[in-house]
């Protein structure tokens, strides 16, 4: 179907407007919500659309069969990742879950767990693309709704694994689903701890795709030497690297923690990593080679404990401009935070 003819281009036509939900009637009717939407961010659904014909089209539509998350989500998807191609510079995708909670809609059927186990949602699983130069969002170039499945007891390594919907999947998904980016140009993924997984790196080593994760695991690693190697902690040996500078970062706000502006020794290395001894997902038996960056505050306020952020990446991090650079990107995961906030409250 082709978007909406006659229609003024705005924000719900751009964004929505090419959906694909098998009635052109159902497509305007998302077009009209979106923009109202926008017009009225705040408050519950009755808040946003005061009109009873207008919040009781919006509940018909979103129960017609075929309109699915998907469906309604491909049309920005594919005008985020249009953008992403048009873009000469470098793009990151920041890569994050967080927890939408249903608990209350007793009616809402398929949700899984959330929390500890004792609520019911989703974990949503966004790709936000950020240009890194601006910092200006792209949109978002895919979204996994995910349902936390009740694990049955007593399931083994293996069997957990193979299983298609373990949670640990949704970083290799995520990153899959968007694709490579065009020749000539990068896209750099950026994820917080939650995407050091073996499997995952691996995977962008086969690829050919970029990424920038930081370190959660302090994982045994391998060091080239001029005559042999040496096996040390990772995370030991990213703090005994000889300083190339320092560097200020903004950090934001978190937790009831006021935000501050750090000052950040910086350092880099290379090492080798192994495969676990017992397999973790899907992966090679393989080694593989990536940069490490470690950035540690320098003097914190007192009462304040120091910022460290050790981070792994296969794009190359020789020098303090490069390294720097590397900082830069990771910094922009926050953006995913401000998001996430707006996602859940408006």
């Amino acid at each position: 179907m082709e978007a909406l003819q006659g229609e003024v281009v705005c924000f719900g036509m751009e964004h929505f407007g090419k959906a694909q939900l098998g009635d052109r009637r159902r497509t305007r009717r998302l077009v009209q919500t979106a923009d109202r939407i926008l017009s009225r961010p705040g408050g519950t659904l009755p808040d946003k659309l005061e009109d009873p014909a207008e919040l009781k089209g919006l509940y018909r539509l979103a129960d017609a069969e075929a309109v699915t998350h998907a469906a309604v989500l491909e049309p920005h998807r594919q005008l985020t990742l249009k953008r992403m191609r048009a873009c000469e510079g470098d793009v990151l995708i920041v890569h994050d879950t967080t927890e939408l909670d249903y608990t209350t809609r007793e009616s809402v059927e398929g949700l899984g767990q959330i929390g500890n186990g004792s609520r019911r949602g989703y974990l949503c699983h966004n790709s936000l693309a950020v240009v890194a130069a601006s910092r200006e969002v792209l949109g978002l170039a895919n979204q996994i709704l995910h349902c936390r499945p009740i694990v049955p007891e007593g399931e083994t390594r293996a069997e957990r694994r193979e299983r298609q919907d373990r949670e640990s999947r949704l970083w290799k998904r995520g990153s899959e689903a968007i694709g490579p980016a065009p020749s000539g140009r990068h896209w750099i993924d950026v994820c917080d701890r939650g995407g050091d997984l073996f499997e995952y790196l691996a995977f962008k080593h086969a690829s050919g795709g970029f990424y920038v994760v930081r370190s959660k695991h302090d994982r045994r690693v391998e060091v080239e030497e001029e005559t042999a190697q040496r096996r040390e902690q990772l995370h030991t040996y990213a703090r005994s690297l000889p300083s190339l500078g320092e560097k200020t970062v903004e950090v934001p706000s978190r937790d009831g923690r006021p935000g501050r502006t750090a000052q950040v020794r910086i350092a880099a290395g290379v090492v080798l990593v192994p495969p676990p001894k017992n397999p973790r997902g899907e992966h090679g038996t393989e080694p593989l080679t990536l940069g490490v960056v470690s950035a540690g505050e320098i003097d914190p306020p007192p009462g304040v404990e120091a910022g460290e952020w050790i981070l792994l990446t296969n794009v190359p991090t020789e020098g303090l401009e490069k390294a720097s650079q590397r900082i830069t990107w990771y910094s922009c995961r926050w953006i995913v935070e401000e998001y996430h906030k707006g996602q859940k409250t408006g």
